[in-house]
């Protein structure tokens, strides 16, 4: 498993009482997300296959802030595929991470938000749904294109 350094810029912005973790919109941060969303990825019985010792929590829930920030952000853009690609390249090569991974993983994202809705507005949860749907390019080939 490759170690997973932060990505530049990520952690610079914002403080509604969430600590040092980016503020998407102001109604909500990516670690407001990443908690709800967490325990449901770890729970799931095909995705926790991926999960191992060498992975800790910090790592990948920062993995999953990262996410969020695509998602909240401007959608997927070439230095995210890039960082996305780099780090599920030995789960997609070796371990046989694949689109159904993804729509569970999906699946998880889009309950977490609608479990969010007192909190977000329809325009940023529809939004996010679809940047979110972007990354799937990641996991139909591995590869950069």
């Amino acid at each position: 498993m490759p170690v997973v350094q932060k990505r530049a810029g990520f952690d610079q912005v914002a403080n509604a009482g969430d600590g040092d973790h980016k503020v998407f919109s102001k109604e909500i941060s990516g670690k407001k997300v990443v908690d709800k969303l967490y325990h449901k990825l770890y729970n799931d019985p095909l995705l926790s296959a991926f999960w191992n010792d060498d992975l800790d929590v910090e790592t990948v829930q920062h993995m999953q802030e990262v996410m969020m920030e695509v998602a909240f952000g401007s959608g997927l853009q070439e230095d995210d595929k890039a960082y996305l690609v780099d780090v599920h390249a030995d789960l997609i090569k070796e371990r046989g991470v694949t689109e159904r991974h993804f729509d569970a993983y999906l699946a998880h994202f889009d309950k977490t938000l609608e479990e969010l809705q007192d909190i977000l507005p329809i325009d940023k949860i529809k939004d996010a749904k679809a940047n979110m749907r972007s990354t799937r390019v990641v996991f139909q080939s591995g590869k950069k294109k």
